[in-house]
């Protein structure tokens, strides 16, 4: 069989994602457009929207974090 491929998921900073999330927390803006527009999956942006409601949003050291 493949070798699978090692997956980063963690390779965007916490400055990126924050500001992901405050242009798709607009009003009168479709997140689904924010995430293409960033090249980025809907659901990913979906969930770090998610992550930063609940104080959990981090960047990619995984060290960088939301202090609420």
């Amino acid at each position: 069989m493949g070798q699978t491929k090692e997956r980063n998921y963690d390779r965007y900073t916490l400055e990126f994602k924050q500001q992901a999330v405050k242009l798709a927390n607009h009003p009168n803006v479709i997140a689904k457009d924010i995430a293409e527009s960033l090249g980025i999956h809907p659901v990913m942006l979906y969930r770090w929207r998610m992550e930063y409601k609940n104080g959990e949003l981090r960047g990619k050291t995984g060290s960088e974090s939301i202090k609420r």
